[in-house]
């Protein structure tokens, strides 16, 4: 399982310091929007306007990690394919947004119809990767990044879904390696876009057991681009891997005020918990789980978290196995396979379990928590 490609850079942490661009009045994402409402002002009857100003909110987005900007799009969209039902665009959008709301089948679906009617627009196979991953197709989604990298060599999409396979893959060094390749080709004005790539590569620092690079990155982005959400979330990742659990919970409490989201109430009911303020984080399980149970049937939701939740200490073995097994029956990645094996361990079911835990590792994943599971279960 390798991608082929023949030029690589090696990521150095001190190739990317004194690169932060100015400081402007208004991000990437914003500029995008004013110019795609400037062109639906100047021709209302068109989709591109509408289909421009789709991604540019879905941008926003990334940006804030306000999913108000998420709903915008969707109008956006709505109206693009109201003048232009079959907007080629507009459609890629609306499938940006299936991936947000963890709608991978339908999402797949919709990026494999597009693929097939324009064969040479690159980005449409990052999208039918991405939603090959989330679904634990990695067979489709290497052949997609593969096409990727074949038909324009050197494109930032390919680089950006080839380390996410490479991760998967457990080929670490390699995936860090598109990813430099990935940020030398992101105009400096995108400060989000840079960030982000710096956050990937601290979560793979963090995989290599190296939590002082790790923090470096992230200090990286912060200040690459200021009052960043999704940096806070990877610095308190950073903590938790230094076992400095009372800043990582103040920082999953950052970050759950700026972004609420179920899963980070876990995340800090856990940070709290280790870091031995268990009273206070009993309290925030128990509301962690009562939003998880209200979501749980929706497609975006937290039964991963939930899952573990019932699962570590055995705290509800049934309905921990209950839903893991939901969730494998409709995504065959690594990491839902190792918490449903993880659920028929725990059940007792240890043959089956070793079964679903050798598919889980089979790509080559080095995720600790996966791995720490697998190793378990095939010691007994």
């Amino acid at each position: 399982m390798k991608l082929q490609i023949t030029t690589l850079v090696l990521f150095a942490g001190s190739a990317l310091l004194g690169q932060t661009p100015s400081i402007v009045s208004k991000t990437a994402a914003e500029i995008r929007i004013d110019q795609a409402k400037t062109a639906i002002q100047q021709n209302p009857k068109k989709g591109d306007g509408y289909a421009a100003l789709a991604n540019a909110l879905l941008r926003r987005e990334l940006e804030t990690s306000d999913p108000k900007y998420r709903r915008e799009a969707e109008a956006a969209i709505e109206k693009a394919l109201g003048t232009e039902p079959d907007h080629f665009e507009a459609l890629k959008a609306r499938t940006m947004i299936l991936l947000r709301d963890h709608e991978y089948s339908k999402a797949q679906e919709l990026a494999r119809k597009l693929n097939k009617r324009t064969p040479d627009d690159v980005p449409t196979y990052g999208l039918v990767a991405e939603a090959s991953v989330a679904l634990g197709d990695y067979k489709e989604a290497e052949e997609a990044v593969q096409w990727m990298l074949d038909m324009r060599p050197g494109n930032l999409p390919a680089y950006l879904e080839g380390a996410t396979l490479r991760e998967m893959f457990g080929e670490v060094d390699g995936a860090r390696d598109f990813l430099s390749q990935a940020y030398q080709r992101v105009r400096p004005e995108e400060a989000q876009e840079r960030a982000s790539i710096l956050l990937r590569l601290s979560h793979l620092a963090l995989l290599n057991n190296n939590p002082v690079s790790a923090d470096r990155l992230v200090e990286q982005a912060r200040k690459l681009f200021p009052a960043y959400p999704a940096a806070t979330l990877q610095l308190a990742r950073v903590r938790m891997a230094q076992k400095n659990y009372a800043e990582a919970a103040d920082l999953f409490r950052q970050v759950n005020t700026i972004a609420p989201r179920t899963e980070y109430l876990f995340y800090l009911a856990d940070a709290l918990e280790k870091g031995g303020n268990v009273q206070e984080a009993s309290g925030i399980f128990a509301e962690f789980e009562k939003k998880a149970i209200a979501e749980s049937e929706l497609a975006d939701n937290a039964n991963r978290e939930l899952i573990r939740y019932y699962l570590d200490g055995s705290k509800n073995v049934p309905d921990g196995l209950r839903l893991a097994k939901r969730e494998a029956s409709v995504r065959h990645d690594s990491y839902t396979l190792d918490l449903y094996a993880w659920g028929l361990y725990a059940s007792g079911r240890k043959a089956e379990a070793k079964t679903q835990s050798d598919r889980a590792v089979a790509v080559g994943l080095r995720d600790p928590d996966v791995l720490a599971h697998a190793k378990i279960i095939a010691s007994n």
